[in-house]
């Protein structure tokens, strides 16, 4: 692999697709759902709509990695600090790649995606114009100047509607050619979990944003106040299965509760280690497997409710 074709896997960074890949397979199930086998005869688009999130997420990674570089949030990151949740994806401070490269790279990421957007929205349907449009927008502004949401202490908000609402519903919408609650519904737990992955993977960070003055909400509370938000973001997530339920009227939504021994085991070892960086990364795991886990059970309880119903 030439090394411009490694710089551009490591701001791709598949392991974190999964944060835009599980919403969009949730969204596609609820499409399932509501037209039953006919949603299958429309995979195509489904597939078409996970290369264009793949370019998105690429060219929201490259702005990202470019400004956080600027600011000095990436450079002031010491090996001390660094894990495999946090820091980063390192482009710009290893040399993988130069900054010109990054731009160009982010530069096309977005063209083909909106390109490929804007085909979903003529030969589709033009529902899913606006869900677009805001989840291009947030992540361009996430840390893009003057707007800098993740500066701003707006961050975790941004991620949670992107990567819940507005992928749920926008995957749902294209198959479906209609709005419903139910995928709002189902966006919710997936919403306060992935702002709580967010959240964990600060505290490493903590020393470096505070440094380059990026206001996130782990750095506004400080690392001990920031314990009770991400232990109120796992009770969010828990309690919002129950208007689901009501409006579902599925019981198989209780699987989601399966993962709360192992939510409450995250937040007791962020309260005991949220300064051991080495230890801490247990927490960080663990939220990331309970967000996963999430994702596949809401999928089998939508597509088994479905068979049963």
């Amino acid at each position: 692999m030439t090394r411009i074709g490694k710089g551009f896997f490591m701001l791709m960074s598949p392991p974190n697709l999964m944060a835009s890949l599980i919403p969009m397979a949730v969204g596609f199930a609820a499409a399932l759902q509501t037209l039953g086998r006919a949603a299958i005869s429309d995979v195509i688009w489904f597939l078409f709509a996970v290369f264009a999130m793949v370019l998105i997420e690429t060219g929201k990674n490259t702005v990202n990695e470019y400004f956080d570089y600027l600011s000095g949030t990436d450079r002031f990151i010491d090996e001390a600090h660094l894990t495999p949740f946090s820091g980063g994806r390192r482009v710009l401070p290893s040399g993988a790649l130069t900054e010109k490269e990054v731009i160009v790279i982010g530069v096309i990421c977005f063209g083909i995606a909106i390109g490929a957007g804007l085909i979903m929205v003529f030969f589709r349907t033009f529902l899913i114009f606006w869900i677009g449009v805001l989840g291009v927008v947030i992540s361009i502004c996430y840390t893009l100047p003057p707007f800098k949401l993740c500066y701003r202490a707006l961050g975790e908000v941004a991620v949670g509607l992107v990567y819940g609402p507005l992928i749920v519903l926008g995957s749902y919408t294209l198959l479906t050619r209609q709005y419903a609650l139910t995928p709002l519904l189902l966006s919710l737990p997936i919403c306060f979990l992935v702002m709580n992955i967010l959240v964990i993977n600060e505290f490493p960070d903590y020393e470096a944003d505070l440094r380059a003055k990026k206001r996130n909400l782990v750095v506004v509370l400080g690392k001990q106040r920031a314990i009770y938000l991400y232990s109120a973001l796992f009770c969010l997530a828990y309690l919002s299965v129950v208007p689901l339920l009501l409006y579902t009227r599925n019981p198989l939504f209780l699987l989601l509760l399966l993962t709360l021994p192992i939510a409450v085991k995250a937040v007791l070892n962020c309260k005991k280690h949220y300064d051991t960086i080495p230890l801490l990364t247990a927490s960080n795991k663990m939220t990331i497997a309970i967000h996963a886990l999430t994702g596949v059970f809401m999928i089998l309880a939508i597509v088994w409710g479905y068979r049963f119903s």
